[in-house]
């Protein structure tokens, strides 16, 4: 077995452990191998890709041979089959013959070996190797390194809180500090292993883990932690306990907020909004605060600190509801029951809310509600129930409801044109966070503080844009980041009077990015805006036409996420500007909606047999997974009539619902495919009988009904299903 190592350092050693120094000694075979190594899934590479990364001054008939001499040289060193074909296009490495530490560690990652796959992380992608006139391979791999090193961060964290959770704090403090390692030591990541060596009672080890990170910053002249890092370690070293006290036992641990997401950078420049909120929740006629402003503006990031800083506040429970991915007003009280993680009943899961928290403190977050405003009156009747409790919303608007307090969360603060000094503006720190999360390495100084004080004022200090701007600092200077942005933003001010100038530098920013994409891409781009949360390849496949390397520039781009587990999402506020663009042709839009509800529809209808069998789990586990594409495919089967999709899936959602306990979601699941198959005439895609169809739709409410205690109710339905 040929092992090739590329993280940390590089080694090719052939079957004795022999170097195999003649393909070390050449680059561009040694970059040609790390390419095959990390094809992904496939295991495959077009020549094409290949030729346009490591020639791409070359003509292509020059570039082709150039490349067929590099595979050629290599099957001679390591063998006529190490390096394999599928086709004239595809090239790829024979696992069996040559095994890369990169690939091994992606793949252990897939299968959920997360120990496995952290102990092959010796350090970054290839560092210090360096391809000349090769700037797209330059591009590809500090990518790479990029998406690997988060990916072993993740794991690494995943673990820490497992530990965590399980109460081994000695084995979470080693976790945390393997992870922090892994992550360069980024400030983020001391902050967490500061607070988990706080919370386990070692503050000691906490200021010396401190005045380390200390050291290390301050090595380069001018620069400090930063203020939330001070503040941290100033909380934590806090008064010392006196001789009367020293022996009593520690004080309990705030209550940890419950299913909070992990946050990527830490917040800044919002310490303003933060008072305000505080303010607000701590006065009794104040319970219910909605913090709007358009997407990318940091309303939920807002929010999750304010849960995080406030779990002391809030002993009896933080809770926070994610509902981009929720497609009905009437499905946000389940939304809040999953939250709570109250088991699933026979009943209203309004009214079990209401009963669960009219006795409780705490903070309830309800994030993303701009879509779902119907599900006001379950917000004013919560209110009403629980005395106690404090509802924190994010929407793009108001609520409009009379003990509403509403909060304008706008962009950062941003420098202005003449400062010399930019450095404590929120914009500018954000930026300077977000560009060491790509680079590794980051600071401002006098080559360039102007320049990132230009960007920050071109998008108005959005944050999302910010962060969208900084992840071209891979690819090219602050200088050409703020002509691009300029060009841009220029064209967008032009006509657009009707909204607020801060949405105008988001539209600029993602504009930016939309008019670097060739037509396909921006095609794809628009059709994956149907997706919702997360999809795999074969969907967005089906679904868009995305090939491989389709997905894979729009992750190069930023435009487009691949997770650990090998599925992709795109963040909420870019499948928003992506499916506007969609929705300028309604042909398009529609072909694509319909092409997703057929694909996950069809999904469902293939589990059936699963999901009544021997292997129901791994048949629900799977269902889990898809569960926000699969309500959003129901939703347009129901709208658009397609009879098709509505029986061939009815009876296994109806078991996937029966299973999970989630009868109220499956009586309006079923209640509105009834209404919509009935204002269809005649139906889309007539595969059999449209009264078969409405009948088992009628027979799944009518059992649904039954399973909330409404049997009478029920019972007709069953009866008309009869008919």
């Amino acid at each position: 077995m040929i092992r090739f190592g590329i993280l940390g350092a590089l080694e090719l050693r052939d079957g004795e452990g022999i170097e195999v120094r003649s393909v070390m000694a050449q680059p561009r075979r040694t970059a040609l191998l790390a390419c095959l190594a990390l094809a992904g899934v496939s295991g495959f590479v077009r020549r094409d890709l290949l030729m346009g990364r490591l020639w791409p001054d070359s003509p292509q008939d020059r570039a082709r041979h150039s490349l067929n001499q590099a595979v050629y040289g290599l099957r001679r060193s390591l063998g006529l089959r190490t390096i394999v074909s599928r086709g004239d296009e595809d090239l790829g490495l024979d696992s069996a013959r040559i095994q890369c530490d990169a690939a091994t560690f992606e793949t252990a990652l897939r299968e959920g070996r997360r120990e496995e796959a952290i102990a092959l992380c010796r350090g970054d992608l290839l560092p210090g190797f360096h391809l000349s006139g090769a700037p797209v391979f330059e591009q590809w791999l500090e990518t790479n390194r990029s998406r690997l090193r988060q990916a072993a961060v993740s794991a690494a964290w995943d673990l820490v809180d497992e530990a965590e959770r399980a109460g081994r704090m000695a084995d979470a403090v080693s976790k945390a500090r393997r992870a922090t390692a892994l992550s360069g030591e980024d400030e983020l990541s001391v902050q967490r292993l500061l607070r988990l060596l706080a919370r386990g009672g070692d503050r000691a080890a906490a200021v010396r883990t401190y005045e380390a990170f200390a050291r290390r910053v301050r090595a380069d002249p001018g620069v400090e932690p930063s203020p939330e890092t001070k503040a941290l370690i100033a909380e934590i070293r806090g008064p010392r306990p006196d001789s009367a006290t020293a022996s009593s036992s520690p004080p309990s641990s705030p209550a940890p907020a419950a299913a909070l997401p992990r946050q990527g950078l830490p917040l800044v420049g919002r310490e303003d909004e933060l008072g305000r909120l505080e303010g607000l929740l701590a006065n009794p006629h104040s319970r219910l605060v909605t913090l709007t402003g358009p997407g990318g503006v940091g309303k939920t990031r807002l929010a999750v600190e304010l849960a995080l800083r406030n779990r002391a506040a809030c002993p009896e429970g933080t809770w926070f509801v994610p509902l981009a991915g929720v497609t009905s007003a009437d499905l946000v009280p389940a939304a809040v029951a999953q939250a709570l993680g109250l088991a699933p009943g026979e009943g209203d899961s309004g009214v079990a809310v209401g009963r669960y928290l009219s006795h409780r403190s705490g903070l309830l977050v309800l994030d993303n509600l701009e879509h779902l405003l119907d599900a006001v009156g379950f917000i004013a009747e919560l209110l009403d129930r629980a005395p106690d409790l404090r509802i924190v919303v994010t929407s793009r608007e108001s609520l409009r409801l009379h003990t509403e307090w509403v909060l304008p969360v706008e962009g950062l603060e941003i420098p202005s044109d003449a400062s010399d000094d930019p450095d404590g503006c929120g914009s500018v720190r954000l930026f300077t966070e977000a560009a060491r999360r790509g680079k590794g390495v980051f600071r401002i100084d006098e080559g360039n503080r102007r320049s990132v004080g230009r960007i920050c004022r071109l998008v108005e200090g959005i944050p999302l844009a910010i962060e969208l701007a900084a992840t071209w600092t891979r690819a090219m200077s602050l200088d050409e980041i703020g002509r691009e942005l300029e060009k841009s933003r220029g064209f967008l001010a032009r006509d657009f009077r009707d909204g607020p100038e801060r949405h105008r530098s988001l539209e600029a920013a993602f504009e930016h990015s939309w008019s670097l994409l060739d037509e396909g891409l921006r095609a794809v781009l628009a059709g994956l805006s149907v997706f919702r949360g997360s999809f795999d390849r074969d969907a967005a496949g089906e679904v868009t036409g995305a090939g491989l390397a389709d997905l894979a520039a729009l992750v190069e781009k930023s435009l487009v996420r691949r997770l650990p587990g090998g599925r992709y999402e795109l963040l909420e506020v870019i499948r928003e500007f992506a499916g506007e663009k969609l929705a300028r042709d309604s042909g398009a839009e529609a072909d694509v909606l319909v092409r997703h509800s057929l694909y996950f529809t069809d999904f469902l209808a293939r589990l059936r047999p699963a999901l009544a069998g021997p292997e129901k789990d791994d048949a629900l586990a799977r269902v889990g997974t898809e569960m926000d594409n699969l309500r959003a495919a129901w939703g347009t089967a129901t709208g658009r009539g397609i009879q098709s999709a509505l029986g061939s899936a009815a009876d296994a959602l109806f078991t996937v619902y029966d299973c999970r306990g989630w009868h109220g979601e499956a009586e309006v699941a079923f209640r509105k495919a009834v209404e919509g198959l009935s204002r269809v005439p005649g139906s889309n895609g007539d595969d059999g009988s449209r009264a078969s169809v409405e009948g088992i739709l009628l027979a799944r409410r009518g059992a649904a009904l039954h399973r909330l205690g409404r049997s009478a109710e029920g019972r007709g339905y069953l009866q008309r299903a009869l008919e």
